[in-house]
């Protein structure tokens, strides 16, 4: 009787957070959940259902955990961005905290310390949007490469940062006797289209376990309204809808294909939709 006592309290308190402080407690919940990526997706379609705005990472704003910024909004934790690390998080935000925000991408580099944010985080804080907010600036430039590969934009940024911390250390002049003070002219952002929306979000997803901006399946919802009459987690209760007819909606994720002990050939393919995915085999001629 004690220990369910215990819970009753528990589980009140939790309820009057959930009630009175909505953005800060789900926000907490995402934190707690940052291992757990199907958790994490459906506490994200939690807060969907009550209207609140998760927004994706972005560098200028958000912290190493989920946090709640001034409009009520949830923004999405650096650290749960793959290969950006506590230390390169730390670096970022100490550095904001100090001096204020990033006025661009340049800025940021030559405030940041690239021992700590190197190309591989930038790469990935780039890839879910973490630099959407700086003006003239989006997801595939930083990875327009001139040169058939060799150096992408990424690269020429980190160059240009340490040519200017080199000159600003050494004090030394040049050679046109300039000052060592005269600056050294940011490159031009390169000129290239945006990604188109599936690539966006194949990359974000890349590096953040989910899809922040939108779902592949956005444009189709009405249709799959329509038309569907289960989801793709009800697959797994197949028994459900014997000698019914189905109709589901996904995006395939992964597919192989192999061959049984006889030699047959037989594939798999993993569908997923809005909530959950699911693998399916194929044999012989299907």
């Amino acid at each position: 009787r004690s220990h369910s006592a215990a819970y009753s309290v528990v589980a009140y308190r939790t309820a009057y957070l959930k009630a009175n402080y909505k953005p800060e407690y789900m926000a907490a919940v995402l934190t707690h959940n940052f291992s757990d990526i199907k958790k994490i997706t459906q506490f994200m379609e939690e807060c969907h259902r009550q209207e609140i705005p998760v927004l994706g990472p972005d560098v200028n704003e958000s912290m190493f955990r989920f946090v709640v910024n001034e409009k009520g909004e949830i923004r999405f934790g650096l650290g749960a961005v793959k290969g950006v690390g506590e230390g390169a998080v730390e670096a970022i935000v100490t550095e904001r905290e100090a001096n204020g925000p990033f006025k661009n991408i340049f800025d940021f580099a030559r405030r940041v310390n690239l021992r700590s944010v190197n190309k591989k985080v930038i790469e990935s804080l780039a890839r879910a949007g973490a630099f959407d907010g700086f003006p003239d600036c989006h997801r595939a430039q930083f990875f327009h490469s001139e040169d058939n590969g060799q150096t992408n934009f990424i690269d020429r940024i980190i160059r240009h940062t340490n040519m200017v911390l080199l000159r600003e250390s050494t004090s030394q002049m040049s050679l046109f006797e300039e000052s060592a003070d005269a600056e050294i002219p940011d490159p031009e952002i390169p000129a290239c289209a945006p990604w188109d929306k599936l690539e966006m979000l194949r990359n974000e997803k890349e590096v953040t376990g989910m899809y922040i901006s939108g779902h592949p399946l956005d444009g189709y919802k009405l249709l799959i309204d329509q038309v569907c009459n289960i989801t793709v987690g009800d697959l797994r209760n197949l028994q459900a809808y014997r000698n019914k007819d189905v109709c589901f909606a996904g995006i395939i994720t992964g597919a192989t294909h192999k061959y049984g002990k006889t030699g047959k050939p037989f594939g798999t393919f993993q569908i997923e939709d809005y909530n959950d995915s699911y693998s399916l085999f194929l044999f012989s001629e299907d």
